[in-house]
């Protein structure tokens, strides 16, 4: 066959040649063959899975709680692992502590330390200095925030159920009898105590000549080198005093 001139004869596409067929045998997946896991590692994926069960355990509890009817229910866990349901009406409306009242009580303690003879003597100075210092800061702090809630009029009451007021009557009355007690207990029996151990407070007047100029020196070169002096007159405003600071007015 001739082929028309000025045209090219066509060319025929050669086909790929077809690749043979893999095996049955090379298609299937290759299964790895189990490791066998080390003792420790056993230990601590049976570990895990307690764990496990157990924070599931508990969130299960949980929701049946939240899911129960609107009843409030207190659950008591007793030795036994049974659980003791009790409505919470049933609980006692005085069964909260008055915060303030708890730290006086604590307080009282401390005194009651100081009170007991059967404790060393310098024990017992150390124990009423101490309820001393916890009563100035308890004042200094929970006090004063008492008295700033009150005087910002916000009806707030305490867990317990008393208000602002209640709480501030309750803490001067609490207050008023133990620094009663605070003050026989050092005048009636301290005081004696350490001055039959040969342990004055005593005054200016009564030191001798030569503990007057000791205590001359020492205000010269302790306690004079660091006083701030500070006026206050209508052209000044009032300076700011620190707390359990020592300060002295003076009339010039």
């Amino acid at each position: 066959m001739t082929a028309s001139r000025g045209r090219p004869a066509p060319t025929r596409r050669r086909q790929p040649p077809t690749p043979p067929p893999v095996p049955e045998e090379a298609q299937r997946p290759k299964r790895r063959r189990p490791t066998k896991a080390a003792p420790a590692q056993v230990e601590a994926a049976a570990e895990v899975e307690a764990e496990a069960a157990e924070v599931e355990e508990a969130e299960n509890v949980v929701t049946a709680r939240v899911e129960a009817p609107p009843e409030i229910v207190v659950a008591v866990e007793t030795a036994s692992g049974v659980e003791a349901e009790a409505d919470a009406d049933d609980l006692p409306e005085d069964r909260f502590l008055n915060r303030e009242l708890s730290w006086l009580d604590f307080n009282a303690r401390v005194l009651t330390l100081a009170e007991d003879p059967d404790t060393p003597l310098l024990e017992r100075a150390k124990f009423i200095a101490i309820f001393a210092s916890n009563l100035d800061e308890f004042y200094m702090v929970r006090v004063a925030g008492l008295k700033r809630r009150l005087q910002t009029g916000l009806p707030i009451r305490s867990p317990d159920g008393l208000s602002t007021r209640e709480q501030l009557e309750l803490i001067a009355e609490h207050g008023a009898d133990l620094v009663g007690r605070h003050a026989l207990s050092f005048i009636h029996d301290i005081e004696p105590a350490l001055a039959a151990a040969d342990i004055y407070i005593v005054r200016w007047a009564e030191l001798d000549p030569g503990e007057r100029d000791r205590m001359r020196d020492y205000f010269r070169d302790q306690v004079f080198p660091v006083l701030t002096p500070l006026a206050v007159d209508p052209a000044h405003p009032f300076p700011y005093i620190s707390g359990l600071s020592l300060n002295l007015a003076v009339v010039v």
